[in-house]
Order: C-alpha cells, then structure tokens, then sequence
C-alpha cells in the first residue's frame, strides 16, 4: 500500500537542526564522591596496543584519567522464612496442641510486600498474570 505525503507542518520551522545546540547547557547526572561509592576499580592497560610491549601500572604525570561511573542494582533475593508449628502434648489431658498462627505471619505463601508487587505489575504496569510468574519466578 501507497501511503500519500504528509502535509507540511502547520508553522514553519526555526531554522535549527533536531537536538542540542551548540552552546547549550549540558544536563548530567552528578558525580558520586568516592565516600558515597561502593567500590573503586582501576584498569591498567595490559600492553601497548602499538608495539605489544608490556606496559608498566605507573600513571603518566599531568595527565588527568578517565572516570566511569556505573549504577547497578543489587540482586534481588527473597526474604523467606518458614514458620514451624511444633505439636506438644499437654501433660494434664494428654491433648495435643500445636500454636496458632501469629496475626503478624500471613495466612498464604506470599507476604504483604509480594502481593503488593504483583498487583503493581498487574494492576499498573498490565502484565499478564502469566508475565508476572514469569517475572517472579
């Protein structure tokens, strides 16, 4: 199928290209202190790609290094904790009796947080109960 051209936009344009102009004010994120990182890791080049002579870890003087600083999220792992309700006999009646379960301990498998999540992704971000599964599992 053909499609036909599209019209000319309703105003005329500023005479400027797409994107940043020279001069503009850059906007970056701002740079970490190295009290506020994680972790540092320094990279020395192994050999001169020129020559392939080793080179030394030595730092040239007045030469100021690259810097990169990477955001990365911890693995997520689930808090899970079984809750055990021992059977104990009762040394008057000879009953046995196991405890009841906490008001605080969830009846299901999942806890308050869990199901919070799912009905985000369900609810707000329109997953499929299967892509939840999938997501989660």
């Amino acid at each position: 199928m053909i499609r036909p051209p599209r019209p000319p936009p309703a105003k005329g344009g500023s005479g400027r290209k797409a994107g940043g102009q020279a001069g503009h004010k850059g906007h970056q994120r701002r740079w970490l202190t190295e009290a506020d990182l994680t972790g540092i890791q320094t990279h020395w080049p192994a050999s001169c790609p020129h020559c392939a002579r080793p080179l030394p870890a030595v730092a040239v003087v007045g030469e100021t290094e690259l810097r990169q600083q990477v955001w990365q999220l911890p693995p997520l792992q689930a808090e899970v904790i079984e809750h055990r309700y021992p059977a104990v006999c009762c040394p008057d009646c000879q009953q046995i009796r196991r405890a009841a379960r906490p008001p605080e301990v969830p009846p299901g498998a999942f806890g308050p947080q869990v199901s919070s999540l799912v009905a985000l992704l369900n609810g707000r971000y329109r997953l499929s109960k299967r892509e939840t599964q999938a997501l989660l599992a």
